[in-house]
């Protein structure tokens, strides 16, 4: 871990947008990559769909490549209208 709480391997932040790119396709990502140099403890994206007032975001849980998936409270309704949409059931994953 850098000084500035660094913990994702810089080799790894194609990894994560392919693995967020592959797990909701039908969204739009903007991503920011976790360095020592902007102390960003993670590797992170905000994520938006079409009805949406602020979107989410999502980052690999610590220590893992698991993905931890926030949405802002204001969008919790216009996401699960969303998704019924598309015929999905809501995924707060």
């Amino acid at each position: 871990m850098g000084k500035h709480g660094f913990h994702d391997d810089p080799g790894s932040f194609a990894e994560f947008v392919e693995q967020v790119r592959q797990s909701r396709p039908d969204i739009t990502f903007t991503f920011r990559e976790a360095t020592e140099e902007n102390g960003y403890g993670s590797h992170a994206a905000r994520w938006t769909f079409p009805g949406a007032v602020r979107g989410g975001t999502v980052m690999w849980v610590y220590g893992t490549n698991e993905l931890c998936w926030g949405i802002d409270y204001r969008d919790v309704d216009n996401w699960r209208q969303y998704e019924h949409s598309c015929g999905r059931e809501p995924r707060y994953e």
